[in-house]
């Protein structure tokens, strides 16, 4: 069995190989912004589906291990989580290499882009299976915060999501995760308190 930790680093060493693969075409280098732009618009649908396909894989082991070992009455087949159009990514490729500046930069803008699906992947498999499963009480935000101090809040808070109204926030190296909870003894959060959350986040922001 693996814990919380473990598979939150598993994640991180699954989005670091799609990162390296991305960046390590070195060939991309020597192309031009508007050329880097038609051969991203190739090269993320392809390393999403199978880095993606990865974290899905990696997340419904991990979600039947915790379920046996809580066990949660009953059976279920984790839910595999629709994958991003590729529209998506077309729009990745046209951010990253309007944004930036030069190849390495548009790159490293993409590569940002790549993380977060190959984790939300995971998180997604989650956060999905724990609200379709009777068993289940809902899914909760864990990690360590270190990228981002609304996500260390989350996290800190301990709350147990139940209300499919309210999803999974990332961004760009989050490096957050989701678990299932099956505990029927936890607090749940309601969708108008998330709201607040979204609130305060955004007055925080606007602030600094």
């Amino acid at each position: 069995m693996s814990s919380e930790a473990e598979q939150r680093q598993a994640i991180a060493d699954l989005s670091e190989m799609a990162t390296r693969e991305l960046l390590g075409s070195t060939w991309l280098a020597h192309l031009t912004l508007g050329q880097l732009r038609e051969v991203l618009m190739e090269l993320l649908p392809a390393l999403a589906d199978f880095y993606g396909d990865a974290g899905v894989a990696l997340a419904a082991a991990w979600y039947v291990e915790q379920r046996d070992l809580a066990e949660a009455r009953g059976t279920f087949d984790p839910v595999v989580p629709d994958p991003p159009t590729r529209a998506r990514w077309e729009s990745l490729a046209r951010w990253s290499t309007g944004t930036a500046t030069s190849v390495e930069s548009a790159l490293m803008l993409a590569s940002g882009g790549m993380q977060r699906h190959v984790a939300d992947s995971h998180r997604l498999t989650i956060t999905e299976s724990a609200l379709a499963d009777p068993a289940a009480s809902g899914w909760r935000r864990v990690g360590v915060g270190g990228s981002c101090g609304f996500c260390r809040m989350l996290i800190d808070r301990g709350h147990v999501y139940s209300d499919a109204s309210v999803t999974f926030r990332s961004h760009d190296h989050c490096n957050c995760a989701a678990a299932p909870e099956f505990s029927p003894n936890v607090t749940r959060i309601s969708r108008e308190a998330f709201r607040q959350s979204q609130r305060v986040r955004s007055e925080a922001t606007k602030a600094a």
